[in-house]
């Protein structure tokens, strides 16, 4: 789908993009984001209708061949999707600070020489504690231009 002023459509963040380095992004506000089309990026899912990717890392490869846009736009919609394909509309998407867990210095060993983690996996695990990814439904309200990093 074309990045073009006035477009409405569904642009899809994934959570490792989020945890990194995403702001939260709450629905009726407008935001400045990096979008990419989606052409080329795999969607499965709720997000099959996805036409744009929201990026805080990609450079457009292979060789910055598709080109990332700078744009303004308003958030209409938000939902959030868990690993087992839960759909849930939200009101906003949580920023890194909230996303990214800090483990207290005990459980990470630190200074504390060798710690050895074991998993066991019975009974099954739950969920895991957030969602996988973020679809946004978005109007292009300005093109800031292209983006480089």
């Amino acid at each position: 789908m074309d990045i073009t002023v006035g477009a409405v459509g569904r642009a899809s963040l994934s959570d490792w993009e989020q945890e990194c380095c995403g702001d939260s992004i709450a629905v009726g506000e407008v935001h400045e984001l990096i979008l990419l089309p989606s052409r080329g990026v795999s969607q499965a899912g709720p997000l099959a209708s996805a036409g744009w990717v929201v990026t805080h890392h990609d450079d457009g490869s292979p060789a910055g061949s598709i080109p990332l846009r700078r744009v303004r736009a308003v958030v209409r919609a938000a939902h959030e999707v868990w690993p087992s394909g839960r759909l849930a509309e939200i009101d906003r998407v949580p920023g890194h600070a909230d996303l990214t867990i800090l483990e207290p210095e005990e459980a990470t060993g630190l200074g504390l020489g060798e710690v050895v983690y074991v998993g066991a996996y019975e009974p099954v695990l739950p969920e895991t504690p957030r969602p996988d990814e973020w679809p946004l439904d978005l109007e292009i309200l300005e093109d800031l231009g292209p983006h480089t990093w």
